[in-house]
């Protein structure tokens, strides 16, 4: 397996896509409030938590984008259980095709692209999820795109996300996402708010 590795960093340069010769940064700053079915010996029961982070993505000059996620969640209830993570973005970036430590993008970042992602967003996890996949659709002001994909973790199963953003200013964004699942009849939701800040 990793004797293929090259061949998928040389993929871009082989079929011609060319880098953004750009710099560019996004930081996304999120939370929400979501609910999952926690299982252990004692059976299955709902649990609702919040989350909150912060995610940085900087396209430097060149097929090269580095960043970030950091962020949690705890559990609402007195004594419930959380969790702390940080993610590194690593990534080669070029106008068509993205691949890196937090996913592979297919299509341009600002228009129609499909994207496979891991912890590739705010909040990390009422936000796109930790592991997630969908497609991205431009949109007409005040909607500036809508991404529509599925997620999972913590949630058991995969569910329906939707995250529509609107254009505050020419660099201000604001982003309201929605998560619906089921397992073992249960419902497992996400909602959350966020600003993207492009400078």
């Amino acid at each position: 397996m990793l004797k293929y590795l090259p061949v998928l960093f040389l993929f871009p340069y082989l079929f011609g896509f060319s880098p953004i010769d750009t710099s560019l940064t996004d930081i996304y700053i999120g939370g929400g409030v979501g609910r999952y079915v926690h299982q252990d010996c004692n059976g299955a029961e709902n649990r609702t938590f919040i989350d909150a982070g912060v995610h940085v993505t900087s396209k430097i000059k060149g097929p090269f984008r580095i960043g970030g996620t950091l962020g949690g969640y705890t559990d609402i209830k007195k004594g419930g259980s959380g969790l702390l993570v940080f993610h590194p973005e690593l990534a080669l970036d070029f106008n068509s095709f993205a691949l890196g430590t937090t996913g592979i993008r297919i299509g341009t970042i600002d228009s129609y692209n499909a994207q496979l992602g891991i912890f590739n967003g705010a909040p990390p996890f009422t936000g796109r999820g930790v592991i997630n996949a969908g497609f991205t659709i431009p949109g007409n002001p005040p909607l500036s795109r809508l991404w529509i994909g599925t997620n999972v973790f913590p949630y058991n199963d995969w569910g329906i996300v939707l995250q529509p953003e609107f254009m505050l200013s020419e660099n201000n964004f604001l982003f309201v996402t929605g998560r619906y699942g089921r397992y073992e009849q249960n419902d497992e939701w996400g909602i959350s708010v966020g600003v993207r800040i492009r400078k």
